[in-house]
C-alpha cells in the first residue's frame, strides 16, 4: 500500500514538474519579440548618385542593380541648301529709229536735175556721234548733216539729194539712207529707188494696162476731191556755187507756193550754220500766183574747207510744203 502511495505521489511530482516547466517554457516564448519585416523606403533615382542598399533588420533588403540608359538617337533632319538660282540679266533694248513715212520709197526724177527727199524720224534713246550715211548708186545720192547727238521726244529732219544721170542704162538708181552712231547702224534703213518719167521710157517693162468699161450713165460714182497739199516751186531747182575758203557768198532763189500761207516758216539744215538765209528777205506771208526771193548768205570755212551741202525748206505750222532746195557749195 505505502509502495502504491509512493508512486502516485511521484507520479504527481512529476505532473507538477512538467506543468512548471511547461509554464516556465511558454512564459519565455510569449516574452520574446516576433520579428515584423520592415519596409523599406523607396531609392530616388539619381543618375549622379550610385544607389545604397539600407539595412533592414532581420531582412535582406534587395540591392537596385543601377541599368545604364541607353541613349536612343534621335534622327536630326539634315536641311539640304537649296540652290539659289541666278537671275538671268534683262537684255535692255538699243536705240531705234522711228521713221515718220515709209522706209521703202520711190521717187519719179528728172534727168541731170537734183531733187531732195526730205525725211522726219525720232528716237527711242539718246544717242551720241551721229551721223549720217547714204550708199548706193554712185554719185547719184547725197545726204545732209545732223546733230553730232540726238534726243528722244524731238522731230529730226534728214534731207537726201538725187540726182538721175543721163545715161539710162544707170537707171533706176538705188540707195540705202542708214543713221549711225559710232560704228555701229541704228535701224531701220530707209530704201529710195529714183526712176525716170513714164514719158522717158522708163515704164516698168511687162506691164499689161487694165481697161476699165465705161460706166452706165444711171450707174455713174461721183468722185470724192481729194484736198490737194500745198507746194512749193524753186527757181533754180537747186544751187551750186563755188566759194573760196575764208569768203562769204551771197545768192539769190525764187520760189512760189500753190496755196496760202499766212505764216510761212524757213528753216536751213547746214552743218556748222555755213548757209543762212538774210533775215529782211523773209515774206511774213505768201499767196499762190506771187513769186518771192530770198537772200542766202553761204560761208566757207577757212581751215579745212570741203564741199558743204545745206537744204532749205519752207513748212505750214507743222508740215512741210513738198519740194526742198538743195544748196551746194564748193570750195575754190
Amino acid at each position: 500500500m505505502r509502495a502504491a502511495m509512493k508512486r502516485i505521489a511521484r507520479g504527481l511530482i512529476g505532473i507538477g514538474v512538467a506543468a512548471a516547466l511547461l509554464g516556465v517554457v511558454g512564459t519565455v516564448s510569449a516574452d520574446a519579440p516576433t520579428p515584423t519585416p520592415s519596409s523599406s523606403p523607396m531609392a530616388t533615382a539619381d543618375p549622379d548618385a550610385a544607389a545604397t542598399p539600407t539595412a533592414t533588420d532581420g531582412w535582406p533588403t534587395a540591392t537596385p542593380t543601377p541599368t545604364p540608359s541607353t541613349p536612343t538617337a534621335t534622327p536630326t533632319n539634315t536641311r539640304t541648301a537649296t540652290p539659289t538660282k541666278t537671275a538671268t540679266p534683262t537684255k535692255t533694248p538699243g536705240p531705234r529709229i522711228a521713221w515718220s513715212g515709209q522706209t521703202e520709197i520711190e521717187v519719179v526724177l528728172t534727168p541731170g536735175i537734183p531733187t531732195t527727199q526730205l525725211l522726219t524720224f525720232q528716237v527711242s534713246l539718246p544717242i551720241g556721234d551721229v551721223s549720217a550715211r547714204v550708199t548706193g548708186t554712185q554719185g547719184a545720192f547725197t545726204v545732209s548733216q545732223l546733230p553730232t547727238s540726238l534726243q528722244p521726244g524731238q522731230e529730226y529732219q534728214l534731207q537726201v539729194g538725187m540726182t538721175l544721170p543721163d545715161d539710162r542704162s544707170k537707171w533706176p538708181i538705188h540707195g540705202a539712207v542708214t543713221i549711225r552712231s559710232g560704228g555701229h547702224s541704228i535701224g531701220p534703213i530707209v530704201f529710195i529707188r529714183g526712176r525716170g518719167a513714164a514719158a522717158d521710157g522708163s515704164a516698168t517693162s511687162g506691164a499689161t494696162p487694165t481697161r476699165t468699161p465705161p460706166a452706165s450713165a444711171g450707174a455713174r460714182a461721183t468722185p470724192t476731191p481729194r484736198p490737194i497739199p500745198a507746194r512749193v516751186t524753186w527757181s533754180p531747182g537747186s544751187l551750186r556755187r563755188t566759194v573760196a575758203p575764208g569768203d562769204t557768198a551771197t545768192a539769190t532763189v525764187s520760189f512760189e507756193v500753190t496755196k496760202a500761207i499766212s505764216a510761212p516758216q524757213f528753216h536751213v539744215y547746214a552743218r556748222n550754220g555755213w548757209l543762212t538765209i538774210e533775215p529782211s528777205s523773209l515774206p511774213g506771208s505768201v499767196e499762190p500766183g506771187q513769186t518771192y526771193t530770198l537772200r542766202l548768205l553761204m560761208a566757207m570755212p577757212a581751215e579745212r574747207a570741203r564741199t558743204q551741202v545745206g537744204t532749205l525748206l519752207v513748212k505750214d505750222g507743222s508740215r512741210s510744203l513738198g519740194n526742198a532746195l538743195t544748196v551746194i557749195a564748193t570750195p575754190s
